[in-house]
């Protein structure tokens, strides 16, 4: 474990901060200048392997069983009705007129099942991955482009060439937050889309469960931003345009009531993820 002796965002020492819940090997600690819920102490990169394989990906359960299969055609449908709001809002996503298609850059892909579905839509496609078991799949399985070992991959991969660079459900998981969302946005082109999705502090299972809920008892979890911090943070990286975006569907088997409450839960704000879009200048 690695002690931290300041905020991972704005720098303000650690010790000042507001203790908010206490975990098995770490404490939740949140930062009274900006705002960040970090662990303190944090995993080394070498627990952290442990962890994935244990929580997330292992040879079992993702090379020689048939969960991830499953996994991929349980989300094709949310990613294709993602991918179609993208393209919507941002038409700059669906042009080629720069002689070769859109690019996408997936940090934190897993195993490459969004990545799959924009190469499907005409992106070329990259991603970056930590679990090196999650890559093979990727790799193996579904013909992808998908480098390991983000912390010196990341720095390598050539600064503005992607018109789409997303982290899902990937940020909470960074042992430096800041400097990972800086690089990314160093790898968008002018006018690039960066999208995101973390665990949202105003969900409702969050503000019954409190410390119990599902987010804040993963131990690999270890940063937690709220909005208005994550939009000051993007903002400051140069980004514009910066919004929490609303669209109909994306879950198999929905029907229309279904699907009406669904959008209800995200209109409020109150569903467990706080996607955020923002455009570079």
């Amino acid at each position: 474990m690695e002690h931290l002796e300041t905020c991972l965002v704005c720098g303000h020492p650690s010790d000042a901060g507001e203790l908010r819940y206490h975990r098995k090997d770490d404490a939740l600690i949140r930062c009274p200048r900006c705002g960040l819920m970090y662990a303190n102490p944090q995993y080394t990169p070498d627990e952290l392997v442990e962890l994935y394989q244990r929580l997330y990906y292992n040879r079992e359960n993702t090379l020689t069983g048939l969960d991830r299969e499953a996994e991929h055609t349980r989300n094709r449908l949310l990613y294709r009705t993602v991918l179609a709001d993208l393209k919507r809002r941002y038409p700059q996503l669906s042009r080629q007129d720069r002689g070769r298609p859109p690019r996408v850059l997936d940090y934190g892909c897993g195993p490459g099942y969004f990545l799959a579905e924009c190469r499907e839509a005409g992106f070329e496609t990259t991603g970056v991955e930590f679990s090196e078991i999650a890559a093979r799949y990727a790799t193996d399985r579904l013909g992808l482009d998908v480098r390991t070992d983000p912390d010196t991959t990341l720095p390598h991969l050539p600064s503005s060439q992607y018109e789409l660079v997303t982290a899902w459900a990937v940020i909470e998981h960074t042992r430096r937050p800041r400097q990972v969302l800086e690089q990314l946005v160093a790898k968008l082109t002018p006018g690039g889309v960066l999208c995101l999705t973390v665990p949202n502090l105003r969900c409702w299972r969050y503000l019954v469960e409190r410390g119990r809920w599902f987010n804040i008892t993963n131990p690999t979890h270890l940063v937690f931003f709220d909005r208005a911090g994550l939009t000051r943070l993007l903002s400051g990286l140069g980004m514009t345009r910066i919004h929490r975006p609303l669209f109909w569907g994306g879950r198999p088997g929905f029907g229309p009531f279904a699907n009406a409450a669904q959008y209800l839960v995200r209109l409020t704000n109150l569903g467990s993820d706080l996607r955020i879009y923002a455009q570079k200048q």
